[in-house]
């Protein structure tokens, strides 16, 4: 059983690498034509191509449960077409084994893709931003353990923690002039409204000179930088793309000072449901396999299962947007489609055994 299971294990996850690398390549394609149209002296093709590269992670998570069905919906119709699981069954091994055994065989990539949500794609959609902005003369930022560090011209600003574009804590501001720091304004709040005008709650400013450094306190304090809304958004990764802890993070903050944590919740939502979402792409194959009323060639195995997953994925993100603008609970939007293509599959599934 366990030579029966490490074989199902190489032929689904090398079927899946293969339909995953063919989706990568199309994907590439689009995301190179996108980029294209943002070509400029100082954006060219070469910086082009690192920024699609740096967003591929993110694309690798995003399509790996749907490459998972049709590369295992691919493996196992090829082992059916030349009769190999029809002599596994024969030989006494259930149904159920099989599924199990395939179903097994995917946890370890399932996994993988969760480490690599939480590891990578953050870090990389971060590193593509950065790039792309400063290929642009756009101003450019830095995010450490310590905060975020950007820079507009001669002019730096430090946040240490950004929720939102109007809810920045513990924010420094420093103005140079010919290499030369002319001022320092640190508050413990801030925010930035439409017209690059930054606000400062309870600031302290610093001013040097030859001789001496002058301080002073104000309520409030309000600057004209550069910056917009827009170009300190980009600093925030969209929260589907955040890693868990900083979701957390955010999360226990926005619900102590009574904000609303909905985005926040639904990417929490999102990232639970994704190995359920994986295996139960796993189990939709069986059904278009299995069974005497198999469908007969691969390319209409394969192409069933892109309609399948097509329809479910549309449909888990109609909810989500339903959700999101009705208060929707995040548990029932991603679950909701889960339970309700298991119980297709469950019923499909069954047929397939008698």
């Amino acid at each position: 059983m366990r030579i029966l299971r490490l074989y199902l294990a190489r032929e689904t996850f090398l079927a899946t690498l293969v339909v995953l690398l063919i989706l990568l390549a199309v994907l590439l394609l689009f995301l190179l034509i996108d980029e294209l149209g943002d070509l400029s002296p100082g954006y060219d093709i070469v910086i082009a191509l690192a920024v699609v590269a740096l967003k591929l992670p993110t694309w690798i998570v995003r399509i790996f449960p749907l490459a998972l069905m049709i590369g295992t919906i691919f493996a196992l119709g090829r082992l059916a077409d030349q009769s190999e699981l029809t002599v596994i069954r024969s030989s006494g091994i259930s149904t159920n084994s099989i599924l199990y055994s395939v179903l097994l065989a995917g946890l370890i990539p399932i996994i993988c893709m969760l480490l690599m949500a939480e590891y990578v794609v953050p870090r990389s959609e971060f590193n593509a931003q950065n790039i792309y902005n400063a290929a642009h003369n756009k101003f450019l930022f830095q995010k450490t353990r310590y905060g975020v560090w950007l820079r507009n011209k001669d002019n730096f600003l430090h946040i240490g923690k950004m929720l939102s574009v109007s809810n920045m804590q513990d924010i420094t501001y420093y103005k140079f002039s010919k290499n030369q720091l002319q001022k320092a304004i640190s508050a413990p709040n801030g925010r930035i409204d439409n017209n690059g005008m930054l606000y400062f709650y309870q600031p302290q400013t610093y001013e040097f000179t030859r001789t001496a450094v002058k301080t002073h306190q104000d309520k409030i304090l309000v600057i004209k930088t550069g910056m917009s809304p827009h170009m300190l958004a980009q600093i925030q990764i969209e929260p589907n793309i955040q890693a868990s802890k900083d979701l957390l993070e955010q999360r226990n903050y926005l619900k102590q000072n009574l904000f609303d944590t909905t985005q926040i919740d639904y990417a929490l939502w999102s990232r639970l449901s994704y190995p359920f979402t994986s295996f139960l792409m796993l189990f939709l194959a069986f059904p278009f396999v299995l069974g005497s009323n198999r469908i007969k060639t691969a390319s209409q195995r394969i192409f069933t299962g892109i309609m399948v997953g097509l329809v479910f994925f549309t449909i888990s993100r109609i909810l989500e947007q339903i959700g999101l603008l009705y208060y929707v609970p995040g548990w029932f939007s991603y679950f909701a489609p889960i339970v309700m293509f298991f119980i297709l599959g469950l019923v499909l599934y069954r047929r397939t055994l008698f």
